[in-house]
């Protein structure tokens, strides 16, 4: 793997943009996004299952601004929590074409997965801290000393 992007789902606009990504200009990283249904991220959430694209250069599916930095293959899979896919983790090879086989999407799929409880923990936590902070600290002062 030379470079990755992860795609998060923007629920709000209804499209895939990229959410990290690792030794891709990030200018070149911040132009890509994609509709629901559209690309890798929406191919991935349509099939629910990882893919591998053995050359980038004739896939559609490949966004022309991946083509254009000298992406020849593509890995991709999804990230799953609670049995919905909400993110997608893809890997890219400047390197050569068929790049990528079985072994290298079950470990990205491993990671992937390990990545998809953390971020649910992550996600526990957030709404965790909004609860403590909307609590009117008096209330349970008062509910304390009923219980006594």
């Amino acid at each position: 793997m030379d470079a990755g992007l992860l795609f998060i789902r923007d629920e709000v606009s209804l499209i895939y943009r990229v959410a990290v990504s690792h030794d891709f200009p990030v200018p070149q990283a911040d132009s890509i996004v994609f509709a629901f249904n559209e690309g890798v991220p929406g191919w991935i959430v349509a099939h629910h299952q990882p893919l591998i694209i053995d050359d980038a250069r004739v896939d559609g599916r490949v966004h022309p601004t991946v083509v254009g930095a000298g992406v020849l293959s593509v890995l991709a899979v999804p990230l799953v929590s609670h049995g919905r896919i909400v993110d997608v983790l893809n890997l890219f090879s400047q390197w050569r074409v068929r790049a990528f086989d079985a072994a290298a999407t079950q470990l990205a799929q491993v990671f992937a997965d390990q990545t998809a409880v953390l971020d649910t923990i992550k996600a526990s936590f957030q709404r965790l801290n909004l609860n403590v902070r909307g609590v009117d600290y008096r209330q349970i002062s008062r509910w304390m000393t009923l219980d006594e």
